[in-house]
């Protein structure tokens, strides 16, 4: 499944949604922070593309990235896609 993480609608707390640009931001994130040769190269493809094939190991990886340093608005709006990939491969 594709994703555009420069396109990420998220909700506020005013129940209002908006547009929202992910994907350098968690592209830096994983970048920073992976030891793994494959998600450097992940972290690279989002940084430069912003929208990119998420299957489901690709989808377990940004899960842990999104889950673990980002805030819960955002999760909110990320994690249900990807669990949808995680779950379809079951």
């Amino acid at each position: 499944m594709k994703i555009d993480f420069r396109k990420i609608e998220v909700t506020a707390i005013d129940r209002t949604t908006k547009e929202f640009d992910l994907s350098q931001e968690l592209a830096n994130d994983i970048y920073n922070n992976t030891q793994d040769v494959g998600e450097l190269e992940l972290a690279r493809n989002l940084y430069n593309q912003g929208e990119i094939e998420v299957d489901a190991v690709k989808a377990v990886i940004l899960n842990k990235y999104i889950r673990k340093d980002f805030k819960a608005f955002i999760a909110e709006a990320v994690c249900p896609m990807l669990d949808n990939i995680i779950n379809s491969k079951k």
